[in-house]
């Protein structure tokens, strides 16, 4: 198929709610079924100022949902471009919106909810908010699920690129860790405060860092937690690949497209491919 590759990104969330100031969880079937009793012009909602609705829900499996939540702009800048003509602008009636879509999963069993990150669309906040704003008095909130990463993956895998930043040079212990002494001897001798750090093998999947330097790193890295604002660690190679926050990391995933020209992702292609990943990483666990 011809078309442009593009990798999307999908975090993942408990869905959850509060009773007796205690986090439980939540099974979205209840607003499902409330949404569902209202048609398409009446599940239009404006929160945050952002405007947007439901456009479909898909049973994909037994207990596992779809959704299409459509962002609604008011404002056009897209243009419709002829060979021989000059480019036209694609004016919206009344009634017209721009619209962007963010495709949703639901697991009605384990309420997990794993949401495409779409730039320009609705993110997983706009959705919390639309879902209670359509949910009679019930308020329901998305917990991320973060995964703590073990840095012995830096041993056994392919390390691909490691970023550091650290806010507070003076608080930094080296714990007798070469690599961050020669670094906080220069920051010291500059005057400097912070420091930011990449270092990686570029584009060659061969390569890779030395395995036992990165585990050190991220080993003192860990230790430092109080004064290193972002450490990540890229690995790539056939047990473990992503990139990985080594204080918080987001349970995530990302799958590859290929946008048909002159066409769409369709929302049921991204969902059904969102399905066949969450199934091999979670429902056959």
């Amino acid at each position: 198929m011809k078309g442009k590759r593009k990798n999307i990104k999908f975090s993942y969330y408990e869905v959850v709610t509060e009773v007796d100031k205690e986090e439980k969880l939540y099974d979205l079937l209840f607003w499902i079924e409330r949404i569902s009793l209202l048609n398409i012009i009446h599940r239009k909602r404006t929160v945050n100022n952002i405007q947007g609705r439901l456009e479909n829900i898909k049973k994909i499996d037994e207990n596992i949902y779809a959704f299409n939540f459509m962002r609604l702009d008011v404002s056009s800048d897209a243009y419709k471009v002829k060979n021989d003509q000059k480019a036209e602008h694609i004016d919206l009636e009344d009634d017209e919106y721009m619209g962007r879509n963010t495709v949703a999963l639901y697991d009605a069993e384990k309420h997990i909810i794993m949401i495409q990150n779409n730039r320009g669309s609705y993110t997983a906040n706009a959705i919390q908010c639309y879902i209670n704003n359509t949910n009679e008095d019930e308020i329901i909130y998305f917990r991320p699920i973060v995964n703590n990463f073990d840095i012995q993956n830096c041993k056994r895998g392919k390390s691909k690129k490691i970023i550091v930043r650290c806010s507070d040079v003076k608080s930094f212990r080296t714990y007798g860790n070469p690599s961050f002494e020669h670094i906080i001897e220069t920051c010291n001798q500059m005057g400097g405060l912070s420091f930011y750090i990449e270092v990686g093998v570029g584009r060659d999947k061969y390569s890779k860092l030395d395995n036992d330097t990165v585990y050190e790193v991220a080993d003192t890295l860990l230790k430092n937690r109080n004064c290193v604002s972002n450490a990540k660690v890229t690995i790539d190679d056939d047990k473990v690949q992503g990139v990985f926050d080594l204080f918080d990391n987001w349970e995530k995933d990302i799958i590859p497209f290929v946008v048909p020209e002159r066409g769409e992702l369709s929302f049921e292609h991204i969902s059904e491919s969102m399905y066949g990943v969450y199934a091999m990483k979670r429902i056959g666990e």
